[in-house]
Protein backbone atom coordinates (compact mmCIF):
# COMPACT_ATOMS: atom_id res chain seq x y z
CA UNK A 1 0.00 0.00 0.00
CA UNK A 2 0.87 3.52 -0.86
CA UNK A 3 -0.27 6.10 1.35
CA UNK A 4 -1.85 9.20 -0.03
CA UNK A 5 -2.84 12.67 1.41
CA UNK A 6 -5.91 11.56 3.15
CA UNK A 7 -4.42 8.81 4.46
CA UNK A 8 -1.88 10.89 5.54
CA UNK A 9 -4.35 13.57 6.89
CA UNK A 10 -6.85 10.26 9.14
CA UNK A 11 -3.52 9.42 10.45
CA UNK A 12 -2.65 13.04 11.70
CA UNK A 13 -6.14 13.29 13.38
CA UNK A 14 -5.48 9.70 14.90
CA UNK A 15 -1.99 10.78 16.26
CA UNK A 16 -4.10 13.87 18.07
CA UNK A 17 -6.76 11.56 19.56
CA UNK A 18 -4.33 8.91 20.82
CA UNK A 19 -1.86 11.53 22.08
CA UNK A 20 -4.67 12.58 24.45
CA UNK A 21 -5.47 9.13 25.09
CA UNK A 22 -1.77 7.88 25.83
CA UNK A 23 -0.57 10.77 27.26
CA UNK A 24 -1.41 9.72 30.70
CA UNK A 25 -0.40 6.11 30.24
CA UNK A 26 3.52 7.04 29.07
CA UNK A 27 5.66 8.59 31.41
CA UNK A 28 6.20 11.80 32.62
CA UNK A 29 9.90 11.23 32.04
CA UNK A 30 9.28 11.39 28.32
CA UNK A 31 9.66 14.78 27.58
CA UNK A 32 9.18 15.06 23.88
CA UNK A 33 5.19 13.98 23.89
CA UNK A 34 3.04 17.20 23.54
CA UNK A 35 2.10 18.24 26.75
CA UNK A 36 5.59 17.29 28.55
CA UNK A 37 7.82 20.44 28.10
CA UNK A 38 9.74 19.81 25.22
CA UNK A 39 13.23 20.49 24.96
CA UNK A 40 12.88 23.49 26.76
CA UNK A 41 11.06 21.74 29.58
CA UNK A 42 13.61 18.84 29.63
CA UNK A 43 16.23 21.64 29.88
CA UNK A 44 14.33 23.04 33.23
CA UNK A 45 14.05 19.66 34.88
CA UNK A 46 18.06 19.13 34.23
CA UNK A 47 18.83 22.51 35.93
CA UNK A 48 16.73 21.60 39.05
CA UNK A 49 18.35 19.05 39.90
CA UNK A 50 22.11 19.15 38.33
CA UNK A 51 23.85 20.60 41.29
CA UNK A 52 23.28 17.76 43.49
CA UNK A 53 24.57 15.19 41.58
CA UNK A 54 28.06 14.73 39.86
CA UNK A 55 28.23 12.47 36.82
CA UNK A 56 25.75 13.02 33.74
CA UNK A 57 24.94 9.97 31.85
CA UNK A 58 23.66 10.44 27.91
CA UNK A 59 22.99 7.92 25.91
CA UNK A 60 21.48 7.64 22.22
CA UNK A 61 19.78 5.22 20.46
CA UNK A 62 21.55 4.14 16.74
CA UNK A 63 19.05 4.13 13.68
CA UNK A 64 16.12 4.19 16.48
CA UNK A 65 13.12 4.55 13.98
CA UNK A 66 14.81 2.40 11.51
CA UNK A 67 14.78 -0.65 13.81
CA UNK A 68 11.51 -0.31 15.41
CA UNK A 69 9.99 -4.22 15.24
CA UNK A 70 6.47 -3.92 13.54
CA UNK A 71 5.78 -7.32 15.98
CA UNK A 72 6.43 -5.78 19.26
CA UNK A 73 5.00 -2.31 18.90
CA UNK A 74 1.44 -3.91 17.61
CA UNK A 75 1.72 -5.40 21.13
CA UNK A 76 2.30 -2.54 23.13
CA UNK A 77 -0.28 -0.72 21.30
CA UNK A 78 -3.15 -3.40 21.72
CA UNK A 79 -2.16 -3.52 25.34
CA UNK A 80 -3.07 -0.03 25.57
CA UNK A 81 -5.52 1.09 22.71
CA UNK A 82 -9.15 -0.50 22.73
CA UNK A 83 -9.97 0.13 19.15
CA UNK A 84 -9.98 -2.38 16.55
CA UNK A 85 -10.46 -0.17 13.97
CA UNK A 86 -7.59 2.11 15.15
CA UNK A 87 -5.26 -0.65 15.43
CA UNK A 88 -6.34 -2.20 12.39
CA UNK A 89 -5.22 1.81 11.25
CA UNK A 90 -1.78 1.59 13.25
CA UNK A 91 -0.77 -1.84 11.49
CA UNK A 92 -1.47 -0.92 8.27
CA UNK A 93 0.46 2.20 8.76
CA UNK A 94 3.52 0.14 9.57
CA UNK A 95 2.80 -2.51 6.65
CA UNK A 96 3.65 -0.11 4.25
CA UNK A 97 5.46 0.28 0.74
CA UNK A 98 8.39 2.58 0.43
CA UNK A 99 9.31 3.94 -3.01
CA UNK A 100 13.29 3.69 -3.17
CA UNK A 101 14.66 5.34 -6.50
CA UNK A 102 10.77 3.88 -8.24
CA UNK A 103 10.78 0.49 -6.99
CA UNK A 104 8.55 -0.38 -4.03
CA UNK A 105 9.70 -2.27 -1.71
CA UNK A 106 8.00 -3.93 1.75
CA UNK A 107 8.50 -2.37 5.39
CA UNK A 108 8.18 -4.65 7.75
CA UNK A 109 10.67 -3.06 10.39
CA UNK A 110 11.45 0.90 11.11
CA UNK A 111 8.59 3.77 11.19
CA UNK A 112 9.16 6.97 9.55
CA UNK A 113 11.13 9.93 11.20
CA UNK A 114 9.00 12.27 9.41
CA UNK A 115 5.35 11.22 10.31
CA UNK A 116 3.39 13.10 12.67
CA UNK A 117 2.82 9.96 14.67
CA UNK A 118 6.40 8.45 14.37
CA UNK A 119 7.15 10.36 18.37
CA UNK A 120 3.94 9.15 20.28
CA UNK A 121 4.74 5.15 18.84
CA UNK A 122 8.27 6.16 19.55
CA UNK A 123 7.21 6.97 22.93
CA UNK A 124 4.87 3.51 23.29
CA UNK A 125 7.78 1.44 22.02
CA UNK A 126 10.84 2.45 24.95
CA UNK A 127 7.79 2.91 27.65
CA UNK A 128 9.18 -0.08 29.68
CA UNK A 129 12.79 1.94 29.32
CA UNK A 130 10.97 4.93 30.92
CA UNK A 131 9.18 2.40 33.68
CA UNK A 132 12.51 0.67 34.66
CA UNK A 133 14.69 4.12 35.29
CA UNK A 134 12.04 5.79 36.54
CA UNK A 135 11.86 3.09 39.12
CA UNK A 136 15.15 3.44 39.50
CA UNK A 137 15.64 7.16 39.40
CA UNK A 138 12.63 6.62 42.04
CA UNK A 139 15.04 4.69 44.61
CA UNK A 140 18.02 6.11 44.18
CA UNK A 141 17.04 9.38 44.27
CA UNK A 142 18.63 10.59 40.71
CA UNK A 143 17.35 12.36 37.42
CA UNK A 144 16.11 10.80 34.39
CA UNK A 145 14.44 11.86 31.16
CA UNK A 146 13.81 11.04 27.33
CA UNK A 147 13.77 12.81 24.36
CA UNK A 148 13.37 10.69 21.70
CA UNK A 149 15.64 8.04 21.80
CA UNK A 150 17.97 9.90 24.21
CA UNK A 151 17.89 9.48 27.61
CA UNK A 152 19.67 11.48 30.50
CA UNK A 153 20.68 10.01 33.79
CA UNK A 154 22.51 12.18 36.52
CA UNK A 155 23.86 10.06 38.77
CA UNK A 156 26.14 10.52 41.94
CA UNK A 157 28.49 7.23 41.56
CA UNK A 158 29.76 5.12 39.31
CA UNK A 159 27.80 1.86 40.14
CA UNK A 160 24.51 4.26 39.69
CA UNK A 161 25.71 4.75 36.10
CA UNK A 162 26.77 0.54 36.02
CA UNK A 163 22.98 -0.25 37.20
CA UNK A 164 21.68 1.82 34.82
CA UNK A 165 23.53 1.04 31.75
CA UNK A 166 22.40 -2.56 32.38
CA UNK A 167 18.97 -2.14 32.84
CA UNK A 168 19.22 0.28 29.25
CA UNK A 169 20.96 -2.61 27.79
CA UNK A 170 17.89 -5.65 28.99
CA UNK A 171 15.22 -3.44 28.10
CA UNK A 172 16.86 -2.88 24.53
CA UNK A 173 17.04 -6.30 23.92
CA UNK A 174 13.84 -6.84 25.04
CA UNK A 175 12.47 -4.95 22.23
CA UNK A 176 15.44 -6.11 19.62
CA UNK A 177 17.38 -3.08 19.20
CA UNK A 178 20.38 -4.59 19.49
CA UNK A 179 22.52 -1.71 18.26
CA UNK A 180 24.70 -0.36 20.55
CA UNK A 181 23.88 2.87 22.10
CA UNK A 182 26.61 6.08 22.78
CA UNK A 183 27.46 6.69 26.21
CA UNK A 184 28.40 10.10 27.00
CA UNK A 185 29.28 10.34 30.44
CA UNK A 186 30.88 13.45 32.15
CA UNK A 187 31.67 14.95 35.52
CA UNK A 188 29.79 18.33 36.44
CA UNK A 189 32.12 20.83 37.19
Amino acid sequence: MVWSAQDSLVLKAITLLLSDELRPKLSPRCFHLAGQGGAKGCVNAVSKTVDDDRYVCRSDVNSYYATIDHGILMKQLQALIPCDIVLNLLSRMLDRLDDVQGVLHSVDIGISKGHPISPLLGAVYLQSLDEQLSQYREAHDLFYGRFMDNQMILYRTCHQLWMAVRLMNWVLDSVKMLKPFKIKERVIA
